[in-house]
């Protein structure tokens, strides 16, 4: 049976505070088996073609590294002074480099 839209199965939700599923002694223990093992991953990566190891960087990357949030910050650059957006552009360098 389907819900009407904008009718949720849970009106309440989930309590704030619940702890989710997966147990911090689990989680621990994964990341010290991933520790444990990172230099001889990291070994055996190194012997893949580039390719391949491209390949996995990109897929462990949302796991590393947050994800971006697209911000709604309407800079109109034709109000800028050349001065200003000198600035902008020699922050983006350094922050590239």
């Amino acid at each position: 049976m389907k819900f009407e839209k904008g009718v949720s199965g849970n009106p309440n939700g989930r309590p704030k505070g619940t702890k989710n599923k997966l147990s911090r002694s689990v989680k621990e223990e994964l990341t010290g088996l991933f520790t444990r093992r990172f230099r001889k991953l990291a070994n055996e990566m190194d012997k893949l073609p580039v390719k391949d190891q491209f390949d996995i960087l990109c897929r462990l990357l949302p796991y590393i590294a947050p994800r971006l949030q697209v911000s709604d910050n309407n800079i109109n650059l034709s109000s800028l002074s050349d001065e200003q957006l000198e600035a902008i552009i020699e922050n983006l360098k350094n922050e590239l480099l």
